[in-house]
């Protein structure tokens, strides 16, 4: 989501790599000279802002930029520049938990962008991907679906098929449908995605592992294992390349990798990858973090399928637990955790406690279907 921002920072990895793995559109250093925002070239708060925003330096970027918002009302310059600044303090905003704050940025940087789109369509969709990143982080999936397709068809409309930043709208909306357990939409615009990175152009762009990772998610839910681990392993191999072994990154392959593992039952070697990505999770994010819940979510399960069910429940409740503190008790990412769980309780001979759970999770999801999808059969 998102020019582009790199996920991988630590600032950004709490807030569930998934949110992912999903790709920014607002801060490309690589973004080719018609595309470029305007506003670069005035005030000094806010090229410190957008270069803070790149850094990761998010509450740094918040004051800067408001600054820089300040200094442009009072000098009376043009509504497309305090658009511009109005969007990257939203965007800031949303990665330190502020949405209500986000939103109204957002909204007030729209309608100047939409009026004055023009020859700028490119700005337009930042400000739309954008609203779709804040919706995304607050959970709220169909909402934020319906601002990535406006700004995905867009960038249709104006960029290159081969577009990198095209290539990240796709794999944007594409992760989300998957989330939704949309397959029949998600697939064509991974496959586009991927598509794009492997161009001559695009050749070595390490955005690839994000695409990659995402389909490999979808072959596996789809029970197409040796598919799904052959996309997991080659964006493993880009993540180890470029990162080190021990980055946050690796260990959300990891997790994927261990996923996989499991489905084609080899369970020690899929534990054993589970715990390395849970490891590297902790130790660089901390304990109580979204990706970590993610980790210990595929370990429980693992050590479910290996009738280690005792060490598999207390490894759900941890996760549970992150998971609700981190995002409340109706979000999506729940169900994930629930699931599983639910299939333990019924195992350990628990199975009113796991009709409630499964209530629960079935819940959730009919809460976030889009408005045109059926239940998943």
């Amino acid at each position: 989501m998102r020019a582009r921002l790199d996920p991988s920072s630590r600032a950004t990895a709490g807030l569930a790599i998934g949110a992912v793995t999903v790709l920014l559109l607002l801060t490309s250093s690589v973004a080719r000279a018609e595309d470029r925002d305007p506003d670069v070239a005035w005030g000094p708060e806010q090229l410190a802002g957008r270069r803070a925003i790149k850094e990761g330096r998010y509450a740094e970027a918040d004051r800067l930029l408001s600054s820089a918002i300040e200094r442009a009302r009072r000098e009376g310059r043009p509504a497309t520049d305090i658009a511009a600044s109005l969007t990257w303090r939203g965007f800031a905003r949303v990665r330190l938990d502020r949405f209500e704050d986000a939103e109204k940025d957002l909204l007030e940087a729209l309608p100047i962008r939409e009026a004055n789109a023009g020859g700028q369509q490119t700005l337009l969709t930042q400000t739309l991907s954008a609203l779709g990143i804040l919706e995304y982080n607050r959970g709220r999936f169909p909402a934020a679906a319906r601002w990535y397709r406006r700004g995905l068809a867009i960038s249709e409309s104006v960029r290159p098929s081969d577009d990198r930043d095209l290539a990240a709208d796709r794999n944007n909306l594409g992760e989300l449908y998957r989330k939704l357990q949309r397959f029949d939409l998600a697939e064509p615009l991974l496959l586009a995605s991927i598509a794009a990175y492997e161009t001559p152009r695009n050749v070595g762009d390490l955005k690839i592992a994000w695409p990659l990772n995402n389909l490999g998610l979808l072959r596996h839910q789809q029970g197409r294992q040796e598919e799904a681990m052959a996309l997991h392993r080659r964006a493993l191999a880009q993540w180890e390349k470029d990162r080190g072994p021990e980055h946050p990154e690796v260990a959300l392959s990891l997790k994927n990798v261990a996923l996989v593992l499991n489905a084609l039952g080899k369970r020690e070697e899929a534990e054993a990858t589970a715990r390395r990505s849970l490891v590297i999770r902790e130790k660089s994010l901390g304990k109580d973090q979204l990706p970590v819940a993610q980790s210990l979510t595929v370990l429980a399960t693992i050590l479910r399928d290996r009738a280690q069910l005792e060490a598999a429940e207390a490894a759900f409740h941890r996760a549970l637990a992150i998971r609700e503190l981190r995002l409340g008790a109706s979000h999506l990412d729940l169900a994930e955790t629930l699931e599983p769980y639910a299939m333990l309780l019924r195992l350990r001979a628990r199975a009113e406690e796991a009709a409630a759970m499964e209530r629960r999770a079935a819940a959730i999801r009919d809460a976030n279907r889009l408005d045109d999808s059926p239940p998943v059969k």
